[in-house]
């Protein structure tokens, strides 16, 4: 397996490395659509410019049937109207939680939701 580039907060909250260590797993499998694995690898965060297939999976991520966090029913609602005003709608609900958590935030994800505004 090939060594993947960490950032500090990475190494500060490891459950942000699963989609980028996935996507190099499908990739030594011998998967190498650029749009899957980029879906794959940016789930978490976002990405500026991110595919619209990376979108959806972004945002089919947080809605999924299981989610069930405060704003799920109205993200899922907004959803149904578009994708690029439902995916910033999901980061801003992402960031003001971990914000008032007191959660490390991913700068990507800063940078997703500033690229969608």
């Amino acid at each position: 397996m090939r060594k993947l580039p960490m950032e500090r907060i990475e190494r500060q909250a490891p459950v942000l490395l699963h989609g980028p260590i996935e996507a190099s797993r499908l990739a030594e499998d011998g998967l190498h659509d650029p749009d899957i694995l980029q879906a794959v690898r940016l789930h978490t965060t976002g990405a500026p410019g991110m595919a619209r297939l990376a979108q959806i999976i972004f945002l089919a991520d947080a809605i999924e049937p299981t989610r069930d966090f405060p704003g799920v029913d109205e993200l899922r609602a907004i959803a149904k109207d578009g994708l690029r005003v439902a995916v910033a709608t999901c980061l801003k609900m992402q960031l003001a939680h971990l914000a008032s958590q007191g959660h490390l935030i991913h700068p990507r994800a800063v940078a997703t939701y500033n690229s969608f505004i």
